[in-house]
């Protein structure tokens, strides 16, 4: 799968793939990284028996500026919602809890205001992402404008030796 010579996916080690596409309306473009379970090695099967996991997809999609309103917005489950408030700055610093009719009771909505969540989340489309929660093909969801890592100061970086 992908060789490096123009193909689909890039192969990055035994087990993740990456793609990499752009050229589309109101996209920048759009990042994936598909990683499988370890099937390639007899150490990765053993400890698949103890620790099972499944191939995870992680799709990147970065639109224009002027595509889309300013906003950040993400479904979560709900034991990882506040794990995700402390490792994603954006969560921690704009969102609260909102309720959101049709999404899952194990899942929660990360957003600004009930508003933000009722422009991005129609009623087609939550009951779409109910469907993928419920078959769990979808994992979480985040839409933000913001950076997902705050930048460091520039005190920060004056006593940093990294260059």
């Amino acid at each position: 799968m992908g060789d490096g010579e123009g193909h689909l996916a890039v192969r990055d080690g035994a087990s993740e793939y990456f793609f990499y596409g752009s050229g589309r309306k109101h996209i920048k473009y759009l990042k994936a990284r598909l990683c499988t379970r370890a099937r390639h090695d007899l150490a990765g099967l053993a400890y698949e028996i103890v620790y099972p996991s499944d191939d995870v997809l992680f799709v990147e999609v970065a639109l224009n500026d002027k595509a889309v309103a300013p906003a950040v917005l993400a479904i979560v489950p709900l034991n990882k919602a506040n794990q995700a408030k402390k490792d994603l700055d954006d969560l921690g610093t704009f969102t609260k809890a909102v309720g959101h009719a049709g999404i899952p009771d194990k899942y929660v909505v990360l957003t600004e205001s009930g508003e933000v969540a009722t422009t991005f989340l129609p009623q087609a489309l939550t009951a779409r992402v109910a469907e993928l929660i419920k078959s769990s093909t979808l994992i979480s969801l985040h839409l933000t404008d913001q950076y997902k890592i705050k930048p460091a100061s520039y005190e920060e970086k004056k006593g940093s030796t990294a260059v």
